[in-house]
């Protein structure tokens, strides 16, 4: 209207939009670099096939399940070469070290796997795990090993399961900070490696010249002394030690033939939960080939320490190091480090023995029963109609089931983060809505076979079905959680 003036309503600021392209995206991509920790251990090949893997199980759920079985297919791959090296040449100590170097790597990537897997689910521990893996073979890359593992244990935005939207100086203190921190890795891991680091110890002058002048000194055996025939020499160093006997080569035979009984009737028991005519997908190839791989090379290395005599190390020293002046000898070591060897083999036996222990009961639990089958037990009339099998319908609506409940919690505002494992969302969940603990806990306990290709009955399927509703039904009541920007600075 003429004379007034239109007084034009404040604008309303846009919301900040949340920061997708920051760390908490980024952050689980550091399982890259832990495999960096085993550089001392591997090949570079090897860790760059390792840091792949990693990196793979940080995108694809399906690669994080089969990250620990890959790696030890790598690792037996890596071993190959040295192992096709020592054929034939009879040097059985040579064998011996690189079986306890591979057992030693095999630990290692043990304790990768348990630390990333720990770490994942937001506990801290899993970098004690990593440290642990990274000091078999101390070198300047572990520690970008360890900062990857830091990196990729979730924060406070990515267990509460959304992103905290931030103002733009923010963002770029934060960029800034990544970036100063990024240098500062590299500077120091650069300048280790350029350092001096030792390697093995040189030989001193004076026992070069002992052993150059001992063979003129060796007083040659006397006439009457009886010679040690081949069976006596091999058994003395065993009974005057008085150490651990290695066990018979024929017990490790049988604990590796019943280790790959169990895993083959597990992979052919998981192929025929899938359904029929379903061929197998590459990481299930792979992850058999590493344990197939693994068991065979540790049964390897199991049969030749059996077979390789105490007694031979000796014969290759020299005249000097054998004896002294008084002709008797001046270390009496070879017996103590036989028997330090043969307990390594009661734990490689042991270890055989516990794997098909934990495969057959795996195998006992997911079995399937009548009711898994589809067989109607009733009447006589009844019990011989075989009904189609439910396995695949009912591990199909188990994920579902879990797929819905997970997106009515997420709308809720309680949704589940990249990195967290079912059992930690569900543990958060119920220590924040303990109306949620109890279906929710069956729900994941439910989940948890189906998601590793085990089957389910039809009355669990419903009962899945009935804690999904109910979750459902709960999260439409549920308020969303608190911002975290508003928290006191003194919490978490």
């Amino acid at each position: 209207m003429p004379g007034m003036t239109q007084v034009r309503p404040p604008s309303v600021p846009a919301p900040v939009q949340p920061d997708l392209a920051a760390g908490p995206r980024l952050r689980p991509y550091g399982a890259a670099l832990v495999p960096l920790a085993l550089a001392g251990l591997l090949p570079w090949w090897a860790v760059a096939l390792l840091c792949v893997l990693f990196g793979l199980g940080a995108r694809f759920p399906v690669w994080q399940d089969a990250r620990l079985l890959v790696s030890l297919l790598v690792a037996g791959v890596a071993t190959l070469p040295e192992l096709a090296a020592l054929r034939g040449n009879g040097n059985g100590e040579a064998l011996l070290d690189l079986g306890a170097r591979y057992l030693a790597l095999v630990v290692a990537l043990g304790l990768s796997g348990y630390g990333v897997a720990t770490l994942e689910g937001g506990r801290r521990r899993g970098l004690i795990a990593l440290l642990c893996a990274g000091l078999f073979a101390p070198q300047p890359l572990l520690l970008p090993a360890l900062v990857g593992g830091a990196l990729l244990r979730p924060g406070t935005d990515d267990r509460l399961g959304r992103y905290r939207p931030r103002a733009a100086a923010e963002r770029e203190a934060e960029r800034r900070g990544w970036g100063l921190l990024l240098a500062a890795v590299l500077a120091l891991t650069l300048l280790a490696l350029a350092l001096p680091r030792s390697g093995a110890p040189s030989p001193r002058a004076e026992p070069a010249a002992a052993i150059s002048s001992a063979p003129a000194t060796v007083r040659p055996p006397q006439a009457g002394a009886p010679a040690l025939t081949e069976a006596a020499r091999r058994a003395a160093p065993t009974a005057s030690a008085g150490g651990l006997p290695p066990p018979p080569a024929e017990l490790l035979l049988l604990g590796a033939v019943l280790t790959f009984t169990a895993l083959g009737a597990l992979l052919w028991q998981r192929r025929q939960g899938r359904g029929p005519r379903q061929p197998p997908i590459l990481t299930e190839l792979l992850m058999a080939g590493g344990l197939l791989l693994t068991l065979g090379l540790l049964l390897i290395f199991s049969l030749a320490g059996t077979r390789v005599a105490p007694g031979d190390s000796s014969a290759a020293l020299p005249p000097a190091l054998a004896g002294g002046p008084t002709g008797r000898p001046t270390t009496a070591e070879p017996g103590v480090a036989t028997s330090g060897f043969s307990a390594l083999l009661w734990v490689v036996l042991a270890v055989q023995l516990l794997l098909a222990a934990a495969l057959i009961w795996v195998m006992w639990c997911h079995r399937p029963g009548p009711d898994r089958l589809g067989v109607v037990s009733g009447s006589e009339e009844t019990a011989d109609v075989p009904v189609a099998l439910e396995a695949v319908p009912t591990t199909h609506r188990v994920r579902t089931a879990y797929r819905q409940a997970g997106e009515a919690l997420a709308a809720a505002g309680w949704g589940r983060a990249p990195a967290e494992a079912p059992g930690a969302y569900a543990a958060r969940l119920g220590r924040a809505h303990p109306g949620l603990a109890a279906p929710l806990d069956l729900l994941t306990r439910l989940y948890g076979p189906v998601r590793y290709g085990g089957r389910v009955s039809e009355a669990e399927a419903t009962e899945a079905e009935a804690a999904a509703a109910e979750i459902a039904a709960q999260a439409a009541r549920l308020l969303p959680p608190p911002d975290p920007s508003e928290r006191p600075k003194d919490l978490p």
